[in-house]
């Protein structure tokens, strides 16, 4: 992760990852389809119309490729779905990675912390979701028993080993909706 992020304007959304969702998927195409275009055409030279060899200009291959498949209009390219995926994985990736810090806050505040165990996860998780304002998605999915399942109720698990826990739960329910969305197109 950078060590700084750029913001878009009146946004939240951090810059990079906005080039990943808006310009890479159409972007990546291009500049594939142009460097074919010019292996097609330093491979064979003879095959091609001299004319036709020194007329071309890479930037406007690729002003036209990025015309002719301007997603605004309705061109579906090859990557877009991937780098959407991939753009929305990091967001929340970054998040747990921002908010660490505050969680462990809150996380000290709580009774049970100096001995945390698996048998306070629930309890815990019920407090987070409130304290994140999830309204009871956490407490309704991230189920303990699915993530320390041979654990024992009062096996000490520690915050650093829940919240890494946590942190890969969410990705993991941010890929399996966006797959239920993307299979819904």
């Amino acid at each position: 992760m950078q060590s700084h992020q750029v913001e878009l304007p009146n946004s939240k959304e951090h810059y990079d990852i906005y080039l990943g969702k808006v310009l890479y998927p159409v972007l990546v195409p291009a500049l594939e389809e142009l460097s074919r275009e010019i292996l097609r055409m330093t491979d064979n030279p003879e095959m091609i119309d001299p004319s036709i060899r020194n007329r071309f200009n890479p930037c406007i291959f690729l002003g036209e490729f990025l015309m002719r498949n301007n997603p605004k209009y309705g061109a579906k390219l090859e990557y877009a779905d991937l780098f959407v995926q991939y753009a929305r994985v990091e967001k929340i990736r970054r998040f747990f990675v921002i908010k660490r810090q505050k969680i462990f806050k809150h996380f000290t505040l709580q009774p049970y912390h100096a001995n945390f165990c698996r048998k306070d996860i629930s309890q815990y998780v019920s407090t987070l979701d409130n304290f994140l304002q999830m309204e009871k998605k956490l407490v309704d999915n991230f189920k303990p028993e699915e993530h320390w399942p041979e654990s024992e109720p009062n096996e000490q698990i520690g915050f650093d080993g829940f919240y890494e826990e946590l942190a890969k739960w969410g990705v993991s329910q941010e890929l399996l909706e966006y797959n239920d969305f993307a299979r819904s197109d």
